[in-house]
């Protein structure tokens, strides 16, 4: 597996893809994006300050489990979902926001 910084990833094998390969887009990854938000994107910002702190676990929560909240890990049972991480939907909508800006 590849993992440069600009390149594209591709998976193969047996285990969870059943011999399917995975393209991943490296670039677009949690550990990349999130770490340094850029100063335009809503870092987290909420309606109510008590959802900044749940926010911001949704987004460490991507950023350690590389998730990307449109895929399965950010469904509402995802590793990454409002019914795993909970709080609501509030910080979560929040979390995507900032991560649908930094993570074009």
């Amino acid at each position: 597996m590849d993992s440069g910084s600009d390149a594209l990833v591709v998976e193969a094998g047996a285990d969870a893809t059943g011999g399917k390969e995975v393209v991943y887009d490296v670039v677009a990854d949690g550990i990349s994006c999130l770490t340094s938000i850029p100063a335009g994107c809503p870092d987290c910002k909420t309606q109510n300050s008590s959802d900044e702190p749940i926010c911001q676990q949704y987004l460490q929560c991507f950023i350690k489990n590389d998730c990307n909240p449109s895929t399965a890990c950010g469904d509402n049972t995802g590793i990454c979902g409002v019914n795993t991480v909970g709080g609501g939907e509030a910080p979560y909508t929040a979390a995507v926001a900032t991560y649908n800006c930094a993570c074009p």
